[in-house]
């Protein structure tokens, strides 16, 4: 009786963590930019909307819905094909804003980081880059609301 109870336990936790993978994948879509001549994909919740803010040198795509997914990506032409100095650039002006607290996480193509709001709570944001032939790639958070950790965490990992 112990070893059935003993085999049937980590199947009903694989079945679940299964069901959950499911669930997370279901509420998501591959969202391509490519329409806005950036040729990258989002996994992306299902009910975001894209707006193009800007386009010429610069084009600014805003990918967003209501709770609080929101990204905006920028491409441009590259100024270096050297990603880890273009990644330093965006990390120097990020860490000179006053509302800088730390750097919470660094990965090759970008960061995440803490800033102080103006009330003196905790929020986060992210940037994210990469190089596309001689386009460089930028995402950020969007300006819509205050990001958790979680959040931005969500966010970054729909751009991987």
């Amino acid at each position: 009786m112990q070893r059935i109870f003993f085999s049937i336990i980590p199947g009903l936790f694989f079945l679940c963590f299964c069901l959950s993978c499911e669930t997370k994948q279901a509420n998501r879509d591959i969202v391509s930019l490519m329409k806005f001549g950036i040729p990258v994909e989002l996994a992306a919740p299902k009910d975001v909307e894209l707006s193009q803010v800007g386009k010429g040198n610069l084009t600014h795509v805003a990918v967003k819905n209501s709770a609080g997914y929101d990204i905006q990506v920028f491409m441009t032409t590259a100024v270096s094909q050297d990603l880890t100095w273009l990644k330093q650039q965006k990390k120097e002006m990020v860490t000179a804003h006053p509302n800088f607290t730390k750097i919470v996480e660094e990965t090759g193509e970008g960061f995440i980081y803490e800033k102080t709001e103006s009330d003196g709570s905790l929020s986060y944001d992210f940037v994210h880059v990469k190089l596309q032939g001689d386009k460089e790639i930028s995402y950020m958070g969007g300006n819509s609301s205050v990001f958790s950790e979680k959040d931005v965490k969500a966010m970054v990992a729909s751009i991987r």
